[in-house]
């Protein structure tokens, strides 16, 4: 399948069926009382479990977690992955944002899911109000960006469809947010589709972004039935995911800086990683210094008001001459919702939405 070899498609067909696998184990765990920090450790280390099972010819291929598990609640945006000292625990009623991203010798399959805590009983009618209008917002957007994603196409002509979308469901994208070209070994590459155009962000389109043959896309949506703008950071204000910077380098004074960082130079050369993998607690002494001297970059977990409501979906996009080709699937069904409102079936939009999209092939 140009421009992708036969080996390539064989690593993003394993990596996408693998974090299938985990967000279909995960989803059957998202009930009352589950805490956040339970599923997302669960979904690492069945990521790790997965990976390490399957039957490659050379034993010796890196293959594991490429972004950590993390389970946003209601109106938490992304990026939730806390400390297992949280004893936060899910409800019944909760909106739940599970992402994850899996690698299969540096290629990398990302996915995100929105699903609803289910209570005592079983619902006897569908989800309806501003639940129902941000799961579709967000669902139509993501799948109108998938059928948008041709070769030749700016990423401002994505950014719109994704903007008009939303606003069918009385909804916003989230500022701040977007999808990023991903490549081998590298989770976040140069090119990105921000999810909204405001005022803070329109400089980044000086250099306008064009969708090209070869590109390989983590497809990210999220929306809101709020204003969009995240103006608050989750909990104390700690971020709980950060990254090497493999480019930047210092000499650190901390003997716990120096510790740190030559754990996470093993254990995390290249991809993110949760603060709660980082087991030692003196490491984290050193954290602070890491980040300081930007060695170390933090993925803040941002939030909107109480009372919003924020979904996500989010999946792997290979492009190709023909078009798009999607790689990780829905292994869940979408929650059962009905919105009031709708994507006039004349429109623009709902052309885009109705053409067909060719899925990888699986090996």
């Amino acid at each position: 399948m140009d421009p992708f070899t036969q080996e390539e498609l064989n690593a993003y067909s394993l990596a996408s069926q693998v974090a299938e696998e985990c967000i279909k184990a995960l989803a059957v765990r998202v009930v009352s009382g589950a805490r956040i920090v339970d599923l997302c450790s669960y979904g690492d280390a069945h990521i790790e479990s997965l990976t390490q099972a399957l039957p490659l010819p050379d034993t010796s291929v890196e293959r594991g977690v490429a972004t950590p598990t993390t389970v946003s609640v209601n109106e938490a945006v992304e990026y939730v992955s806390p400390l297992s000292s949280a004893e936060k625990c899910l409800i019944p009623g909760d909106l739940v944002k599970i992402a994850l991203a899996v690698h299969v010798d540096g290629y990398i399959a990302s996915l995100a899911q929105t699903l609803l805590v289910p209570g005592p009983s079983p619902a006897t009618a569908p989800r309806r109000g501003k639940v129902a209008n941000v799961v579709c917002a967000t669902h139509f957007a993501a799948e109108a960006a998938l059928r948008a994603l041709q070769p030749g196409v700016t990423a401002k002509e994505v950014t719109r469809v994704i903007q008009l979308a939303a606003a069918h469901y009385d909804c916003h994208p989230v500022q701040g947010t977007a999808s990023t070209q991903m490549q081998r070994y590298v989770r976040h590459a140069k090119k990105a589709i921000l999810s909204i155009v405001d005022k803070d962000s329109a400089g980044l389109l000086e250099d306008e972004t064009v969708v090209t043959v070869g590109d390989v896309w983590s497809l990210n949506i999220l929306c809101s039935t709020g204003p969009g703008t995240a103006p608050r950071v989750v909990g104390d204000g700690s971020s709980m995911i950060y990254q090497r910077d493999v480019n930047a380098s210092h000499a650190l004074r901390l003997k716990a800086s120096r510790a740190l960082y030559s754990h996470i130079d093993r254990a995390f050369p290249v991809f993110p990683f949760a603060l709660r993998s980082v087991q030692d607690p003196r490491f984290r002494l050193g954290l602070s210094e890491c980040v300081n001297h930007g060695l170390l970059t933090p993925f803040v977990a941002r939030e909107e008001r109480a009372g919003d409501l924020v979904a996500q979906f989010s999946l792997t996009v290979l492009i190709t001459p023909a078009g798009p080709i999607r790689l990780t699937l829905s292994p869940i069904p979408l929650p059962w919702i009905h919105s009031d409102m709708e994507i006039p079936e004349e429109s623009d939009l709902a052309a885009l939405l109705a053409l067909p999209v060719q899925d990888l092939p699986r090996s």
